[in-house]
């Protein structure tokens, strides 16, 4: 979970998906409280290749950031030319995957084939599609050349739910997401400034002894 310090990295707007305008009755209104800006880079973790290759699949958490989900299998083979002379190159540029209640990040491993010379990222479809169905069944989001879309907000959709419904979903799960991190913040604060004037009262009080 993010940190309190940073609730306000992350907005409604920037989790809402590509709809275009309508002006049927059910068009989604926006949720109601304070909404954060923008999602920006400077949210997204930063690992090293040896930390993703040690995770493999699975999420890392550091305070202050978005969740990162790392997907870096290296069972699979090279999506161009089938071959099984891969090797991991670099980490892979981080994308933004938008997810309930808070946006995720996703990051994967540049790959390079041996044989091929070529590169692709280690939850790239053509890639994934090489892999082990046991490994393939691990993914928790799709990724697209833009940024991404957790598999929760994509069942819905498959279910029958509309966009305009999901659309709704997600703007009120921010946003009370970004309230309860906002008021852990302020009671967090509250305390640190209590103890801080007791601590100055306390310093005072044994000056004025030290003087007696």
């Amino acid at each position: 979970m993010l940190s309190a310090s940073s609730v306000g990295a992350v907005s409604t707007a920037s989790v809402q998906p590509s709809t275009s305008t309508s002006t049927r009755s059910d068009q989604p209104k926006t949720a109601t409280g304070p909404a954060p800006p923008k999602c920006d880079k400077s949210n997204f973790q930063s690992p090293t290749i040896a930390e993703l290759r040690a995770i493999g699949i699975g999420l890392k958490k550091s305070p202050g950031k978005l969740d990162l989900i790392v997907y870096c299998p290296m069972s699979g083979r090279c999506p161009h030319c089938n071959s099984m002379m891969i090797s991991a190159n670099s980490v892979g540029s981080r994308k933004l995957i938008y997810a309930i209640p808070w946006p995720k990040s996703l990051v994967g491993i540049d790959m390079r084939c041996g044989k091929c010379k070529k590169h692709w990222l280690t939850h790239d479809p053509k890639y994934v599609s090489t892999l082990p169905m046991s490994v393939q069944l691990q993914q928790t989001c799709i990724s697209t050349k833009g940024n991404g879309t957790d598999l929760s907000l994509i069942r819905m959709l498959r279910s029958g739910v509309t966009v305009a419904q999901v659309e709704r979903l997600v703007q009120e799960e921010v946003t009370q997401h970004y309230l309860h991190l906002k008021s852990e913040y302020i009671t967090l604060w509250d305390k640190v400034t209590l103890c801080i004037m007791m601590m100055k009262m306390t310093m005072i009080t044994s000056f004025l002894l030290i003087l007696q």
